[in-house]
């Protein structure tokens, strides 16, 4: 059996040997010299690009209008559709539709009877659409409605205002048009 003495030395003994250890280790660290084992490496990262677009404002009510009548959002009564930059790069953003606002013959898409452009809210729309297009009836056909909409949270939303004239005999009930808005890499 060890006796209290010789442990209580022993344990003196580690002490002081850690310490020093410390010490010497802390000295070559300061001096400039490199520890053995000690390595450098580099961590690399590709991200992805995110084309992603939402409607936030997905739904223009202009209520009850008569034959002839003009109204437009840009007043913000209704309000506008919003749409907002989910991605992570700068988007373009186009549009059609593909069903007709209105019955009478002649006053379908593509005519000054139902248009788009540009509005405004967080970004500018310096490059977009900014007079009023007539809002295509076909894929094939659509308008670059938004040009170069930032990704940023400080400027990632932007209005499209519409505008619309009831045809002078439109026939009466509830009309309806969806537009189909499509998101690409500016």
């Amino acid at each position: 059996m060890v006796n209290n003495n010789v442990l209580a030395t022993l344990v003196l003994v580690a002490i002081v040997v850690s310490v020093a250890g410390i010490v010497s280790t802390a000295n070559l660290l300061s001096s400039g010299l490199s520890v053995t084992g000690a390595a450098t490496g580099t961590t690399n990262v590709t991200v992805g690009t995110s084309v992603a677009i939402s409607l936030i404002i997905n739904e223009v009510d202009f209520g009850t209008m008569s034959p002839g009548e003009n109204n437009d959002t840009t007043d913000d009564s209704p309000l506008p559709f919003l749409v907002r930059n989910d991605g992570n790069v700068n988007v373009n953003v186009s549009l059609y539709a593909n069903d007709g606002l209105w019955t009478q013959t002649g006053y379908d898409n593509d005519t000054a009877y139902f248009q788009v452009k540009c509005g405004n809210n967080e970004s500018t729309c310096d490059t977009s659409v900014t007079s009023w297009q007539n809002v295509p009836g076909a894929i094939a056909n659509n308008i670059t409605v938004l040009a170069n909409l930032p990704y940023a949270a400080a400027s990632d939303e932007q209005q499209v205002e519409v505008n619309v004239t009831v045809p002078p005999e439109e026939q009466a009930g509830v009309k309806s048009s969806t537009l189909t808005f499509t998101g690409f890499q500016a």
